[in-house]
């Protein structure tokens, strides 16, 4: 019993707390968490959203920061704070603002994958991935996946295109192939420029429809290009390898949903560069690689020496050690090959009989300069 507010809860047991993290022991939130909703709905459990569509408590207060201290507050009032302490722990963060995320129940629009997916891991079997860490990554993700969110609350994108009634989506192919013609003969932002009735017609007139204001998530934008900019299966599909949970994950979803078939014939995955410490290259943090400034301080030469060198398929680091031995090498090469060609001022080749070894040498030479320009043209 919660003397607090004077209100009575259930105990209930699940897998998701674990023993080794926490006090084994948490409070369930379903408005407000993902696992606790899951949990909830399993044993038929609600709650009340007490937050407005900002994140503010009926007082005014936001709940993450001020909203704690409010709370605290009225439990030493009526005598039941026992003790309090700061305590650091993971918590998901934005990685624009550094502002810890709020979460919040709200109605969506989902796909169900269910499956989907199970056609979709059948039809990548033929698809060449390059490395099979590779399979196994974007597998894994799909095997992990029971929903896509489809619904965005963005002011910007391509709409949901969905008319509403009473709050419930309205699902009618004679309306939808209606919105179809007008995005067609109009454009997409049709959507937003005229209101209700004007995208209705007239026998849909009166019967309380309202357009959705969602837009799309873009990861279907994206996740259709297959069809609506090349117009069918691609030869190859190019990204890096965040990729497996974005473009090449949505290409494939939608491309099995309408033609049972994988949107590529293969997947080229390559890393990302990184600084010379192993770290994510971030303007807010300042640990960016201007090619300008490396150009100034050695030449062009040397970073194209490391693009050259470096394994495309892993991550890179890039910085001003890594680029201070890669320098050095190659000032050491190109030294080497003054100093070789100073050597043969005023020498005609054609004059002298060749040996076994030089033969040898020079077909050597000439199979490095074949292979050379076939794996970097």
């Amino acid at each position: 019993t919660n003397v607090l507010t004077n209100t009575s809860g259930t105990v209930v047991c699940d897998r998701f707390v674990r023993s080794n993290s926490g006090t084994g022991l948490v409070h369930l939130c379903p408005a407000h968490g993902e696992d606790d909703f899951d949990v909830c709905q399993k044993f038929g459990l609600t709650s009340n959203d007490l937050t407005d569509a900002s994140g503010k408590l009926s007082n005014g207060l936001f709940c993450l920061d001020q909203g704690s201290e409010s709370v605290l507050a009225d439990m030493k009032k009526v005598d039941m704070l026992f003790s309090t302490e700061l305590y650091e722990h993971s918590y998901p963060h934005d990685w624009r603002t550094g502002g810890p995320v709020y979460f919040k129940l709200t109605e969506q629009f989902f796909l169900d994958l269910s499956t989907l997916k199970t056609k979709a891991l059948e039809v990548l079997k033929d698809v060449n991935m390059g490395e099979e860490r590779w399979r196994n990554r974007l597998t894994n993700m799909l095997s992990m996946r029971d929903r896509w969110c489809l619904s965005r609350q963005r002011k910007w994108g391509f709409p949901l295109a969905t008319f509403l009634k009473d709050g419930k989506p309205f699902l009618d192919t004679k309306l939808q192939n209606h919105v179809l013609e007008l995005f067609k003969s109009s454009g997409s932002d049709v959507w937003f420029n005229l209101s209700d009735d004007e995208l209705l017609p007239d026998e849909y007139k009166g019967l309380g429809l309202t357009k959705c204001d969602y837009t799309l998530d873009v990861w279907f934008d994206s996740g259709v290009s297959w069809y609506s900019v090349v117009g069918g299966k691609s030869d190859l599909y190019l990204e890096g390898s965040d990729q497996h949970r974005g473009w090449f994950q949505s290409s494939l979803l939608t491309s099995v949903a309408m033609t049972n078939d994988a949107p590529y014939k293969n997947v080229l995955t390559h890393g990302f560069v990184l600084d010379d410490k192993g770290r994510k290259m971030s303007k807010s943090v300042g640990n960016v690689v201007d090619p300008k400034s490396v150009q100034t301080k050695y030449n062009t030469d040397v970073l194209r020496l490391w693009a050259a060198v470096v394994n495309y398929s892993d991550d890179v680091q890039l910085g001003d050690g890594v680029l201070k031995s890669c320098s050095e090498y190659y000032f050491k090469f190109r030294n080497t090959l003054k100093y070789l060609l100073g050597n043969m001022y005023g020498y005609d080749y054609r004059d002298v009989t060749l040996t076994s070894k030089d033969s040898v040498a020079l077909e050597r030479c000439e199979l490095m300069y074949n292979t050379t320009l076939k794996y970097y043209s």
